[in-house]
């Protein structure tokens, strides 16, 4: 999963894909704005099937906290 998630958010920020790693995130990566953190959420929620809450929105801060909210949901 962390590799599909990879590839996503590097489509979405229209960045090289060896960019991100595992521990990418908001903190690391420059094009990873407010604006962008939406783009990416959206894009999440629609290749995943699964839709966040505005907290867990607010929470999320790199591919890891993603791909748990996913896990999360699929559980």
């Amino acid at each position: 999963m962390i590799e599909r998630l990879k590839l996503l958010v590097s489509d979405v920020l229209e960045i090289d894909p060896a960019e991100v790693d595992a521990a990418a995130g908001r903190e690391g990566l420059a094009a990873w704005d407010s604006l962008a953190h939406l783009r990416i959420i959206g894009a999440v929620e629609e290749e995943f099937g699964v839709r966040f809450t505005m907290q867990e929105i607010g929470e999320i801060a790199s591919l890891g906290d993603i791909e748990r909210s996913i896990v999360r949901h699929a559980a």
